[in-house]
This record gives structure tokens, C-alpha cells and sequence, in this order.
């Protein structure tokens, strides 16, 4: 039985291509949100509607990847990863807006997800941005932490 689970984990991986592509696939999304967003972000303001395409872009491609796979191990993990940091960022820059405090420290904080998530500001403020960035960020650790907890269950 226990060979049988082994050989249903590799096939759920689906082996080092899938898990390489991955991989890229979230390097090569971030610098596409890094180079369209992270100057016009860093001086705050109203994003353009190339902002907010890219925003879109990277929830609908964030949320693609997690669950396209959520069978592979690796990839659960490090998307559980980057889910619970971006997560933490999101809630401290939601925080820090509510509260009325920041600076620079709180700026770099956030800027995990303020740079991905800049294009909302197109129709809302940081602190919608911020609220919005938490609920995505929140769903995607909880499902992924759930993908990995169960991997780990089909592994033992």
C-alpha cells in the first residue's frame, strides 16, 4: 500500500517540468507587477488602467496557480509560503491605514503586496487596497494550507 501512495504522490507532481514551470510561472508574474507597478505605487496616487489590468492579471493568475497545483508538493508549499507572507502584509498595511500610523518601516512592510495590488487603487484608497489585498491573501493561505496539510496526510 505504501508503494502505491509513493507512486500516486509522483504522479500527482507530475514531475520537475511541472514543478520548474511553476515556478517561473510566479517569478516571471511578479516582474511583469514590479515593472508596471512599483514606480507609480511608490509615489502614490490614482493607478492607471494599465495598474489595475496587471492587479487583475496577477489575482486571476495567483489564484490559477494554486489551484492548478495543489497536487504538487513543492509547489503547494512555496505558494503556501508567499500566500502567509503576503497575507501579513496585507493585515499590517490594512492595520497601519486604519490606525492612522506608517512611514517608511510600515511602506516596506507592505510592499510585498502593495506593488501586486496597486492597480485597485484605479477605483478605491490604500486602505480598500489594503482590505481587498487581506480577503484575496487570507483565501489563498487558507487554501493552500489546507492543499499542503492534505499532501502531507496522502504522504504518511
Amino acid at each position: 500500500m505504501a508503494k502505491q501512495t509513493k507512486k500516486q504522490s509522483i504522479k500527482q507532481n507530475k514531475g520537475t517540468g511541472h514543478t520548474i514551470a511553476g515556478i517561473i510561472a510566479v517569478f516571471v508574474l511578479a516582474f511583469t507587477c514590479v515593472v508596471v507597478n512599483a514606480g507609480d505605487a511608490a509615489w502614490g496616487g490614482k493607478a492607471g488602467f494599465d495598474s489595475l489590468m496587471i492587479t487583475l492579471f496577477f489575482i486571476l493568475l495567483w489564484s490559477m496557480f494554486i489551484v492548478i497545483y495543489k497536487n504538487n508538493s513543492v509547489l503547494a508549499r512555496l505558494y503556501y509560503v508567499f500566500s502567509f507572507l503576503m497575507c501579513l502584509a496585507a493585515a499590517c498595511g490594512f492595520i497601519l491605514r486604519l490606525t492612522g500610523n506608517g512611514g517608511f518601516l510600515s511602506a516596506v512592510l507592505v510592499s510585498i503586496v502593495a506593488v501586486p495590488f496597486y492597480g485597485l487603487n484605479f477605483f478605491s484608497n490604500w486602505t480598500v487596497t489594503y482590505g481587498i489585498a487581506t480577503a484575496f491573501t487570507l483565501w489563498w493561505m487558507l487554501y493552500t494550507g489546507a492543499n499542503v496539510r492534505r499532501l502531507k496526510e496522502d504522504e504518511k
